[in-house]
Order: C-alpha cells, then sequence, then structure tokens
C-alpha cells in the first residue's frame, strides 16, 4: 500500500456511495500511479478520474508533506482548521496523527479546532495568529490588514506564499473528499480523529 495508517490486507471499495472509484490498472492512469508512493490511497484513486492532474496533485502533496520551508505546526494547523471548515472526515482522520504526532498539537487544542474555538487560550499567541489568518483566507478567500500584520513576525516571505498555496490545496481536496464522500481506510480507534466538528 506504501503507508503505514492503511491496514495490511485492506480490500479497496469499488465505489462511494456517489461515484465508482478510477481503474488504476488503465494505461493512461499506470504510470503515474505507480510513482505516487504513500499517496496511493482512496483519494488518489477517486482523483485518478483526471489522470492529467493527479500526477501533478501527488508531487504537490509530496512538496507540502515533505518540502516546505512552512513550520510543520503551522502546516498542520491550515490543515486540520481547513478539514474543520470544509467538515473533510477523510482528510481530518488522515492528518490526526500527524498534527498530534509529529506537529505537536495537544488532543485539547485539536478538539479546539473541531469546535471552532480558535482564539482558545489553549493555543500560543503566534498559533492563534497563524489560525486567524487560515480562517480568514478559508471563508474570504483573502485576509484583512490587521490578520496579515498579526501573522508577519511569524512567517517569512516564503512561509507565508507557502501556508497560502496549502491552505489552498487542501481546500481543493477537501472538496473531492466530501463531495465523492471518501471511505476511509481504517477505523480510527480515537474518538477525537474520527470528525472534524463536534457531534460530526
Amino acid at each position: 500500500m506504501g503507508h503505514p495508517y492503511i491496514p495490511e490486507g485492506y480490500e479497496f471499495p469499488e465505489a462511494t456511495r456517489r461515484i465508482r472509484y478510477a481503474d488504476t490498472s488503465d494505461p493512461v492512469v499506470k504510470p503515474v500511479w505507480d510513482k505516487l508512493g504513500f499517496v496511493q490511497d482512496n483519494l488518489f484513486r477517486m482523483l485518478a478520474h483526471a489522470p492529467s492532474t493527479f500526477g501533478p496533485l501527488g508531487d504537490l502533496v509530496h512538496a507540502m508533506l515533505g518540502n516546505l520551508a512552512l513550520d510543520i505546526r503551522h502546516r498542520e494547523l491550515a490543515i486540520m482548521l481547513v478539514d474543520h471548515v470544509r467538515n473533510a472526515r477523510y482528510g481530518w482522520s488522515w492528518h490526526f496523527t500527524i498534527a498530534r504526532d509529529d506537529a505537536d498539537l495537544s488532543e485539547e487544542q485539536l478538539a479546539a479546532i473541531q469546535r471552532g474555538e480558535i482564539a482558545s487560550l489553549l493555543f500560543t499567541d503566534e498559533d492563534r495568529a497563524i489560525l486567524a489568518f487560515i480562517d480568514e483566507q478559508i471563508r474570504n478567500g483573502v485576509v484583512s490588514d490587521a490578520t496579515l500584520a498579526r501573522a508577519r513576525p511569524f512567517l517569512s516571505d516564503r512561509q507565508l506564499i507557502e501556508l497560502i498555496i496549502v491552505i489552498g490545496a487542501y481546500a481543493l481536496i477537501g472538496n473531492v473528499m466530501e463531495t465523492t464522500e471518501l471511505q476511509l481506510e481504517w477505523e480510527p480507534e480515537n474518538p477525537l480523529a474520527r470528525s472534524p466538528r463536534v457531534g460530526g
């Protein structure tokens, strides 16, 4: 499978409730699919319906997860808040462990994002500045001068642009996840990892 989250022996479903998954053995799709590595999952099986774009999207995901100047904590704050706003269950579950174990976000902080409480004192001043930036960017497509000024001490020019790219990319991915109703490849043991919204 290429990823430790997908259980050994997992049988990929043929379709979601709404749409079939792409045939990754298709001659047009297979050369790109074989190069995806750890992103060989239900998301990319669905994105493979668009063979001219899912390869570049795979490259973008690889870059975002491993080749950014953006701090991993800022990246995961962006991904988890995008998933909360878009109610992207698949993405939330995939990134929950990364956010907690690699980006050092506590379960209490992730629960606050799940509730939409991004101004919570559970977060540092830096976290709250970054979260406010992310939230405005997701909801409005632009941020105010005040919000930008608040976040700028924590972001270089490169990191600022990378953050905007991560927000936009995961919003796009979230649209695919939720519109097609992707099935998660495993059942998270932690109840907090199962939904980006309380009671969701």
